[in-house]
């Protein structure tokens, strides 16, 4: 069962950022850091291995575009097709009693992207480095 966003916030599994969306079926997380994956790991039958050196820091970018025939201070990502690790602003903190996914909106969907959320273990906490 999927918990709409006042049982979220009610059950504090997430603490919102300033810049979180809160809908009426959950809410929309916002991006602190974006990393591109320059490399692959190594499984094992026991574990998997990463190498931290294949993920590069993107900087935020900030200048003016014109999008829709309209001119906006863009301050953001430009992504190109490939790989990411997406960092959040806002602290997810899961009971023992349930599980996280994340989700993308119909939004990020329409622009070809699309988000492969790992599954989070109940007492899964997000960290600075999260």
């Amino acid at each position: 069962m999927l918990l709409n966003s006042e049982q979220i916030l009610k059950e504090e599994i997430i603490i919102p950022s300033e810049f979180s969306n809160i809908t009426q079926v959950g809410i929309d997380l916002s991006v602190r850091k974006i990393e591109r994956i320059d490399g692959g790991g190594i499984i094992l039958k026991n574990k998997t291995l990463i190498n931290p050196t294949y993920y590069i820091d993107l900087p935020i970018e900030e200048q003016n575009v014109t999008f829709n025939d309209e001119k906006l201070n863009f301050r953001g990502w430009f992504l190109l097709p490939g790989e990411y690790v997406v960092h959040f602003n806002e602290k997810i903190k899961l009971p023992l009693d349930r599980t996280g996914i994340v989700v993308h909106r119909s939004s990020l969907y329409r622009q070809g992207g699309y988000i492969n959320s790992p599954l989070w273990d109940p007492l899964y906490q997000s960290g600075e480095n999260t």
